[in-house]
């Protein structure tokens, strides 16, 4: 039985290879699915001719166009009418990532305080978040109900006068 060759071309050794029919195939699998997204999108305009070419190296191919993607500042209309960009719409990570480490901050002052006005008071706060009543949260840290809600509300408005 005789095989049945074919040629693979290496750009970046400018010379094709001959190799087998499922090697190939194997090799031009990929390259063919990504060529065509890029052409659906308009951003390859390479030649039925020169498809044995493509290595997927889009940017320094000399078929490469910028096809449907825009610019990030680029208008475009809502569902309102109004012009706006994907500029506008994207959050400034900077003033969220200093408002998020300023609430870290707040909270480990406030959990490091909590815990000097009346130690494992936190977990009690806890507890109740996670829908616990008084009476099962004073049972569970053994102590009387009555002295969990004054040393709970102790502790709130001790933080709120200090913190608030």
């Amino acid at each position: 039985m005789e095989e049945f060759f074919m040629k693979i071309y290496l750009r970046s050794m400018n010379r094709s290879i001959e190799v087998s029919k499922e090697e190939h195939d194997n090799y031009y699998r990929d390259i063919n699915a990504y060529r065509r997204t890029q052409q659906n999108h308009g951003r390859c305009t390479c030649p039925k001719a020169d498809y044995r070419y493509c290595d997927m190296d889009c940017w320094t191919c000399k078929y490469h166009r910028a096809g449907d993607t825009v610019s990030l500042d680029c208008p475009k209309t809502n569902e309102e009418g109004d012009e706006e960009s994907m500029l506008d719409k994207m959050v400034d990570e900077a003033a969220d990532t200093a408002a998020i480490a300023a609430d870290q901050l707040l909270l480990e002052a406030l959990i490091k305080r909590m815990d000097e006005l009346a130690p494992g008071i936190f977990h009690a706060f806890e507890l109740r978040q996670d829908g616990l009543s008084d009476t099962e949260i004073a049972q569970e840290l053994d102590i009387p109900r009555t002295t969990l809600l004054s040393r709970m509300k102790k502790v709130t408005t001790i933080l709120t006068e200090e913190f608030f």
